[in-house]
Order: structure tokens, then C-alpha cells, then sequence
């Protein structure tokens, strides 16, 4: 029987194996998942679990009570080789690593947040790539103001009341303006606290937010967050911080477009630093013999097989934002044409994938995404 592996549980990976699991027949392949957690998560309504706006419980989706035909591996891949057509597996639990071998294998490992070497930041920020991360924001908020209702104003109490959130895309945008509505919410209950001294800064190191929207969109939502008292600075890098105190400087670039040393910079103390700026491919897929793009993505060819120098690598699909998927539509990235990394884009690959594999099980061709 054909063994099909699939790498990864998220929206991609997760939909393939159900979509597989409708058009497969009975004995014609088996499916296995490998993914370290035990559920898939619905990363974008993650800023609603840190708002306490759903409750964690409504955003995960268990892979053996909803894949009742896959098999599931609860391990992290460690190693992929496409030429002997095995991939090492670490178990969660501890212990010796192990292969699983495939007929045809899916890579849809996702991506991990983008970090830089600032001091500080692995140390002191939280990303938002988990529902772990979402909720470890909301409790922290909550018991903030917990700690500052009982405190003189002071230093130590403009700390627990200042949020920093690094990045303008949708993730960051989203966390930030859910937190400020939080937080006024929260008022209510703290008479001792009053709204000006809830703090929020949005630092975005470009000259826009939201850049995969409308210039004119990007403004309305700059002006309804300066109504709300929450600030967004433009232009700003996060430089440090150390022991939650933040250093920003302001990017200057001279008439060429160089970048010149910022003078203007403003520090805030905080105990809240949530860092979206950005994502990138599973750094996984570098221990492997397949072919990756720059930005270490997975090559894909629109039907979303894996495509080298040499052509097709035979018997590996990709999907989801582990992979570089040409957008036919002409609306992707705009340095590459690719389609832009998100939940939309990850369930529909996922389905034209799980019909793709089973055409080429069965001798027909492939359709483009």
C-alpha cells in the first residue's frame, strides 16, 4: 500500500490529510501526519485568545479526533532526505530519533516567527505563532493591572501599564488594537487606574502598516488607533530590550535612500513586548536535500510539486507557507510573484493538493493551483 507522509499539522497539512481522507479509496494508500503537537491552531484568531475575546480551547482543532483515517506521529522532524526517501523524526517525549519512510511525502512545515539579534528580545518579548503565546499575553495583561491598581503612581507602575508590540502587518495590527480594546475593558474594574496611563506603542520599522492593503485603508486604521491612545511609531527600529526596556530609534535616510545613524530615540519601560515582525519558512527544510528558494522556501511549481534545476523531484508535493507556490492570479508577492503566506492561501492549496496526489496515484495528471 502507498505510504503518504505528511510533515506538519497546521492549515496545510491538517486539510490535506482530511481532503485525503474524502478522496482516497479504501486501501489505496495510508496517510500518516508528523507534527509536534497533538492539534492544529487557527492562527488568526490568535489576538482574540490574547483579548480574551474566544476562549483558547475554540481556536485548536485535535488531529486524531478529526482525522479519524491518518495515522499521527506527535514528534518534531529533524531531517528530510528526499533521495532515500526518509525522514528522521525526534519524539516530544524524549528518546532516540527514528526514520519513517514514504512513497509520497507533503512537506507543510509552516513558518516560525522571524526574529533579529536585538538584545533582549529572546528574552523578554513574546511572539504570537501559538495559542500558548496568546494566552501567556492575556494572563500577564490581566495580572498587570492586578499589580498596578496596588501601586503608587511611579516608574514601576507605567512598566506594568505600557504594552510595545513590534511590527505593522495583520498579526501586529490585529494584537494591538484587540489589546487596547482589552484594556479599556478591563478599566471598568480598576478605579484606581486611569486610561491615560495605559500605554500603547506600535513600533513598524517602514513608513506604512498593513502594506498588503490599500494606502488609504493603512491611514483610516493610523487614525483610529491614534483615537483609541494607542501610538504608532513609523520608521522605528527596536534596538534593545534588555530587562524590558526598550530602545527605539527612528530610521533616517539621506536624499540616495542610504540609511544614515538615527538620532531620535525614545525608551520605554515595559512589561509586555509581543513581537510580529514577521515570519519565515521552517528552518527544518535547510537539513534537507531538497531545492529551496533565497528565503529558504520549498520550490514548488504551481501544481505544487517540488521542482529543482533539474526538474520535478519526484514523488514530493509541498504547500503552505513553508513553500514558494507561483500565484497564477498575478496578485502575490511582489518580489517573487509567489502567493502570499496565509490561512486562505494554506486550505486551498491543501485541497487542490490531497486531489493532485490522488491523480497521480491513479495515473492522471496534476492540476495547477
Amino acid at each position: 500500500m502507498t505510504k503518504i507522509l505528511i510533515l506538519g499539522g497546521g492549515y496545510a497539512g491538517f486539510y490535506t490529510a482530511k481532503k485525503l481522507e474524502k478522496h482516497l479509496r479504501s486501501g489505496e494508500a495510508e496517510v500518516t501526519i508528523v507534527d509536534p503537537l497533538p492539534y492544529m491552531t487557527y492562527l488568526p484568531f490568535l489576538p482574540e485568545v490574547a483579548a480574551s475575546q474566544i476562549e483558547a480551547r475554540h481556536v485548536v482543532v485535535s488531529h486524531r479526533r478529526h482525522l479519524k483515517k491518518t495515522s499521527f506521529v506527535q514528534g518534531k522532524v529533524t531531517a528530510i532526505s528526499a533521495a532515500d526517501k526518509k525522514v528522521t523524526v525526534v519524539p516530544v517525549t524524549g528518546g532516540d530519533s527514528f526514520d519513517i519512510e514514504y512513497d509520497e511525502l507533503v512537506v507543510t512545515l509552516g513558518s516560525v516567527s522571524r526574529t533579529f539579534p536585538i538584545p533582549g528580545v529572546a528574552d523578554n518579548a513574546i511572539g504570537l505563532k501559538s495559542v500558548e503565546e496568546a494566552t501567556a499575553i492575556r494572563d500577564r495583561l490581566i495580572d498587570n493591572f492586578n499589580k498596578a491598581a496596588g501601586l503608587p503612581a511611579g516608574p514601576e507602575r507605567a512598566r506594568l501599564l505600557t504594552v510595545i508590540v513590534v511590527g505593522g502587518g495583520f498579526a501586529g495590527i490585529e494584537v494591538f488594537a484587540e489589546l487596547r480594546s482589552f484594556a479599556t475593558s478591563l478599566l471598568k474594574y480598576y478605579p484606581e487606574i486611569d486610561f491615560n496611563e495605559v500605554q500603547f506603542h506600535l513600533v513598524e520599522a517602514m513608513g506604512n502598516i498593513m502594506p498588503e492593503v490599500s494606502h488609504e485603508t493603512s491611514l483610516w486604521v493610523l487614525k483610529n488607533l491614534s483615537e483609541r491612545n494607542a501610538t504608532v511609531h513609523l520608521w522605528t527600529q527596536l534596538a534593545d530590550a534588555t530587562g524590558g526596556h526598550c530602545v527605539l530609534k527612528k530610521i533616517h535616510k539621506d536624499k540616495e535612500g542610504n540609511l544614515v545613524e538615527p538620532e531620535e530615540t525614545h525608551e520605554f519601560d515595559s512589561d509586555i513586548i509581543i513581537w510580529t515582525a514577521g515570519v519565515m519558512a521552517n528552518p527544518v527544510l535547510k537539513a534537507s536535500d531538497l531545492p529551496l528558494e533565497p528565503r529558504g522556501r520549498l520550490r514548488l511549481r504551481a501544481d505544487l510539486r517540488v521542482e529543482g534545476d533539474d526538474g520535478v523531484v519526484e514523488h514530493v508535493w509541498g504547500a503552505g507557507d513553508a513553500t514558494q507556490v507561483p500565484d497564477l492570479s498575478g496578485s502575490g508577492l511582489p518580489f517573487d510573484g509567489s502567493c502570499v503566506p496565509n490561512a486562505q492561501h494554506a486550505v486551498r492549496q491543501a485541497k487542490r493538493l490531497a486531489k493532485n496526489i490522488v491523480a497521480s496515484l491513479r495515473g492522471e495528471q496534476p492540476r495547477d493551483y
